[in-house]
């Protein structure tokens, strides 16, 4: 009997106690959790969750080079954000497939203004949703991506925004336009290539100029006579030319210019019978854009002679030995 009594009044009591508290917060203090839901709330206007569907399907495809007018008044708000940023993309949206062929791909997507809010630009990688976010910004954007599959390229309205703008996508193959000396690309004419994409060679040594701008390399062999190297056709952006011998850890100025035709660069050098010389096409302040680099004079023949490794090695010499004693043994008996 006493017992239940006990119970009773702390069942009470406990009841008194809540109602109370809630009675104070309705006279104006907040309960936590209800201070955590509204500010879950606030964030959720400002920067609405993305929605997760797949855009796939719907995604017009864009080719490398393509230059596209996008009005985003006539897309919807599929997603509200991303997980590469912060910021609120409240607004309609247009999205682009963009297919890449096998390689290593430098991806640049540019927007130009015509009208209109604040539009950004995101690169998804890994399917067409906003988890998938590897690049943002708010004129452009880039990334460097396997190929071999369709990335997406979206452009989005902040914080509720709608407008219109020209989008260009550039993509720069680092196997073509190789990024490295190491990856020096061997020619023996002519050659177009591009240094978007690429990045600065700080390590390149101070030869007439110094490196300042994303370049790319090639190689060419002498056959003992002058060769001009030129970029003064189709290069539209302000350049640097740079020729180096020796190998790559250890390269040796052989000759650099900056301004030789207008602002795109060339020069002449004695081109020594077999030796290979390095060329870096790089740009002044930071410039870049596509090239073409004539070559004019005779240039030798790249003969490239692999390694071998260990066990290759071994075989090889093995394989001249078995030979060799067979020549020997035939002339003996031919002696004989």
């Amino acid at each position: 009997m006493k017992q239940s009594k006990i119970i009773t009044k702390l069942t009470i009591f406990t009841l008194t106690a809540f109602l109370t508290m809630f009675s104070i917060a309705q006279d104006g203090f907040e309960k936590p959790w209800q201070t955590d839901i509204r500010i879950k709330n606030e964030n959720s206007m400002n920067n609405p969750p993305a929605v997760r569907t797949p855009c796939g399907m719907a995604a017009a495809t864009l080719g490398c080079g393509d230059i596209v007018t996008v009005d985003t008044s006539t897309g919807t708000n599929n997603m509200g954000g991303y997980a590469c940023s912060t910021w609120d993309e409240s607004g309609p949206e247009h999205v682009y497939a963009l297919p890449l062929a096998p390689g290593s791909w430098a991806i640049t997507a540019t927007m130009t203004f015509i009208s209109g809010g604040d539009l950004d630009i995101f690169i998804l990688e890994g399917g067409c949703d906003s988890d998938n976010c590897i690049a943002y910004g708010d004129a452009s954007a880039s990334a460097t991506v396997a190929g071999d599959q369709t990335i997406y390229i979206v452009v989005d309205g902040y914080m509720g925004a709608s407008g219109i703008r020209d989008l260009e996508v550039t993509c720069v193959n680092s196997e073509e336009n190789p990024d490295d000396c190491s990856g020096a690309i061997p020619i023996t004419g002519t050659v177009s290539g591009t240094t978007v994409g690429a990045t600065v060679d700080p390590d390149a040594p101070f030869c007439g100029v110094g490196p300042t701008s994303p370049g790319v390399w090639y190689k060419l062999v002498g056959a003992g006579s002058d060769i001009t190297l030129d970029l003064c056709t189709d290069t539209s952006f302000d350049t640097k030319l740079t020729v180096y011998e020796g190998d790559c850890t250890t390269l040796v100025c052989v000759g650099g210019n900056d301004d030789f035709c207008g602002l795109q660069s060339g020069l002449t050098f004695t081109a020594d019978s077999g030796t290979v010389y390095y060329v870096l096409v790089h740009g002044f302040g930071g410039a870049a854009g596509p090239f073409t680099l004539t070559v004019t004079g005779q240039t030798g023949i790249f003969i490239e002679v692999p390694t071998l490794g260990p066990l290759a090695l071994t075989l090889l010499l093995g394989s001249l030995a078995l030979i060799g004693v067979f020549f020997i043994r035939r002339a003996r008996k031919v002696a004989a």
